[in-house]
């Protein structure tokens, strides 16, 4: 039984010591002036009954301008094919839809709270026996926004950010998006 509580007490150890070490390096920068660009992966899920999360990647760029406050820009992407009927479509119809939204936030320590809004661009594509369809569509999408930001290095945080994505589209469902994000900080 010692035995295995030692393996437990080394492998915290370096859990233990980056997160120091992060803690550290978060207080030292947390209000400074300075620009990020960072990568998000994550999962997207309209608010229609009974949809399905759908892989979803994208990319934030900004700039903390003040110790609380900032602006940026976020790009993300996601899509599906479905096994059966989707929204009315046929089985083996394909849809896509990149968000590009500006955003404000107000920073709270590592917390940041906010808002964006911006524009959807959603395409399906579809066959119906021997004809090919397809159909683009843009909507406004406004919503808030949640994240942290917890600074592994001076200049790189791993975190995470929840989105509510509201839309003007005609038969269209609002969506969560949940992301885990690595940015790099400038």
């Amino acid at each position: 039984m010692s035995n295995l509580k030692q393996v437990f007490v080394k492998s915290l150890l370096p859990v233990v010591a980056l997160m120091s070490f992060a803690h550290t390096a978060h207080a030292a920068v947390s209000d400074e002036p300075r620009g990020y660009i960072g990568a998000l992966a994550g999962g997207n899920r309209p608010t229609e009954k009974n949809a399905d999360i759908t892989p979803t990647i994208g990319v934030t760029l900004g700039a903390k301008l003040a110790p609380s406050f900032g602006i940026g820009l976020l790009t993300t992407y996601y899509w599906q094919k479905s096994e059966g009927t989707l929204f009315g479509l046929p089985a083996g119809t394909s849809t896509s839809t990149l968000v590009v939204a500006g955003q404000g936030s107000y920073f709270i320590s590592g917390l940041h709270l906010g808002g964006e809004i911006g524009a959807a661009i959603s395409t399906w594509s579809g066959h119906f026996s021997t004809l090919e369809a397809s159909e683009s569509k843009t909507a406004m999408v406004v919503g808030p926004v949640i994240g942290y930001d917890l600074m592994v290095m001076r200049s790189l945080s791993i975190g995470a950010e929840a989105h509510y994505l509201f839309t003007t589209a005609d038969n269209g469902f609002d969506n969560v998006q949940v992301f885990a994000v690595v940015k790099l900080w400038m």
